[in-house]
């Protein structure tokens, strides 16, 4: 009868995202985008003689496209009538945690539909800005 074990090919532990069950020799983890990259996992199989073999193999850990997200919310903006709103939000408003990856921006109403005519988004800027009149008294949702 063999056991069985399993280590990084330094001898060193498994990363803590992997882990190997002996009885049934099925690694199992859940690996983050911190972890994508290649490793060299070692097994080794020794008999009741206590003699052993190892084999070697790599894992690799492919990155996916992981969406966006909030960092730090866009407060609430209040302009009023015939004054001008002029608004940039902070560059840090978006994370991608996925190397190389830029954000581009745009906006529209909270039902996708565009924005009103008196307001304008300069993505490249993120620049919020326009003039309500009268007509446009009341609260929008971006």
């Amino acid at each position: 009868s063999l056991t069985y074990g399993a280590t990084l090919d330094d001898d060193s532990s498994l990363p803590s995202w992997l882990t190997f069950n002996a009885s049934t020799r099925n690694f199992s983890g859940t690996p983050t985008n911190d972890n994508v990259g290649t490793i060299s996992i070692k097994v080794t199989a020794t008999d009741t003689s206590s003699t052993s073999v190892s084999d070697i193999f790599a894992l690799t850990v492919n990155n996916t496209n992981d969406s966006p997200t909030i960092a730090n919310a866009i407060s609430d903006q209040s302009v009023n009538e015939d004054s001008a709103l002029n608004f940039t939000f902070d560059t840090n408003t978006f994370n991608d945690v996925d190397s190389g990856d830029s954000l581009t921006y745009e906006a529209s109403l909270n039902d996708d539909s565009s924005l009103p005519s008196w307001l304008t988004f300069n993505a490249s800027s993120r620049n919020f800005s326009g003039t309500p009149t009268n007509d446009n008294v009341g609260t929008i949702s971006i």
